[in-house]
């Protein structure tokens, strides 16, 4: 009976562990998916701006589910990330969930040589900085300010309700050809809404659709070269209550 026990006992142990290690898997899993994620992100603004960071929904919501799901030590990880913008960026997310500013100095003081430089700004105003300037710019900032408190779940759902038309494959105002051609139409994720008819336009060219991407109209999208832009505009749809709405139009670059 006791010899039984015994066994019982160690696969019970076995197992927990078993559990354990993928749980632990699981949530490293998760952190370098979203860490992930958003580094593609910060890329692929550079890439589109010529090394500048500006800064769109798509990337803002990645930055905020980082912010509001990440513990204060796999954040830390990531200031030393190859990418200047990424490490001083999540070095500012972690003065923006208030990390304690004894952590926050000796991050500093390992980046007190890093003098890479990246840019980040708007269309009107860019900024350069120095990896360091950056940190210590942050740091001095919450040492006599302190960041106010971000409620980061209520702007990922503000990002998420002013997506209102679905073009699959589409990310960051680029898209693959293929994907475009993939699909028949243009979906809302507003619920209720349905897509009525728009207006695309590209090669200076104007073609009206009644929400369906045509064989013809395909054929022509196929002819187009990456680097080459379509816009999608005129998008009218039927609300809930029989109403007519016009949604906001999409510029979309093919790569």
């Amino acid at each position: 009976m006791k010899c039984i026990l015994q066994k019982n006992l160690c696969r019970l142990f076995l197992f927990l562990q078993v559990l354990f290690r993928q749980y632990c898997y699981g949530q490293q899993y998760t952190s370098d998916t979203l860490f992930n994620k958003f580094r593609k992100d910060i890329q692929t603004l550079q890439e589109k701006y010529d090394g500048i960071v500006r800064w769109d929904d798509e990337t803002r919501e990645a930055y905020y589910l980082l912010l509001s799901t990440r513990s204060v030590e796999a954040l830390v990880n990531y200031t030393d990330d190859s990418i200047p913008a990424v490490r001083a960026i999540i070095y500012g997310g972690l003065a923006q969930i208030n990390a304690d500013q004894k952590l926050l100095k000796e991050i500093l003081n390992k980046h007190v040589d890093d003098t890479a430089k990246f840019n980040e700004g708007s269309t009107d105003v860019i900024l350069s900085w120095s990896v360091q300037g950056y940190m210590q710019f942050v740091l001095d900032f919450n040492d006599s300010n302190k960041f106010k408190h971000v409620d980061y779940n209520a702007r990922i759902d503000e990002i998420r309700r002013k997506r209102i038309v679905f073009v699959s494959g589409a990310h960051h105002g680029f898209i693959k050809k293929d994907s475009l051609l993939k699909d028949d139409s243009l979906i809302s994720i507003q619920a209720g809404f349905k897509i009525i008819s728009f207006t695309l336009y590209f090669r200076e060219k104007t073609f009206q659709s009644s929400n369906v991407l045509s064989k013809r109209l395909k054929r022509k999208i196929k002819k187009l070269r990456s680097g080459e832009s379509i816009f999608i505009e005129n998008i009218k749809a039927e609300a809930p209550d029989k109403s007519w709405r016009k949604f906001s139009p999409i510029f979309l670059i093919v790569q």
